[in-house]
């Protein structure tokens, strides 16, 4: 284990235990989507599922990250894209990045990486979000977990994820 990994898992020990508040599709109405940008930052099934979401009613707030620096994309009040210069040594976002987050709240974070990208598993783990979903095996960040396949695309694992989210039955 790296020194990384070793601090990453330090911070999510240190976590206070969440209530994790489950809703149906029906009833979300914010979502912060996170996921791993690609190298030109065109991200076109990301635009896919934030056009799908806001379609159905969402208010979508999306935050990529793409390692490198500097990134091209501008941030915008519902967008923001990450790079080397938003994290520290340790690939902790900086404390700006932070209270940025930290100013909002959301019923629903969908992670789309479809492999760990610790600053944005950083940026999960302090976003204030009622249900917290993603792909990778961490009961200690997310509240669901839905496993695909391995060539499966962030499409096929939005469409699982909004598939068990219309399953849920909830009060609200």
């Amino acid at each position: 284990m790296n020194i990384r990994q070793w601090i990453w898992n330090a911070r999510c020990a240190r976590q206070p235990r969440r209530t994790p508040a489950y809703k149906d599709y029906e009833h979300i109405s914010s979502v912060l989507l996170l996921y791993e940008s690609d190298w030109l930052e065109r991200n076109t099934d990301v635009r896919t599922i934030v056009n799908q979401l806001r379609a159905d009613g969402k208010q979508v707030t999306f935050w990529g990250y793409c390692d490198k620096n500097p990134v091209q994309s501008p941030n915008l009040q519902d967008s923001r894209m990450l790079g080397k210069a938003h994290t520290n040594l340790w690939l902790m976002p900086k404390t700006e990045v932070v209270q940025d987050l930290g100013k909002r709240k959301f019923d629903v974070l969908i992670d789309l990486s479809l492999q760990p990208v610790l600053p944005l598993q950083y940026v999960a783990l302090y976003a204030d979000a009622g249900c917290k979903i993603g792909a990778q095996e961490n009961t200690a960040l997310y509240d669901m977990v839905v496993r695909v396949a391995a060539e499966a695309s962030q499409i096929d694992l939005f469409e699982q994820i909004k598939y068990y989210l219309q399953s849920i039955k909830s009060k609200n």
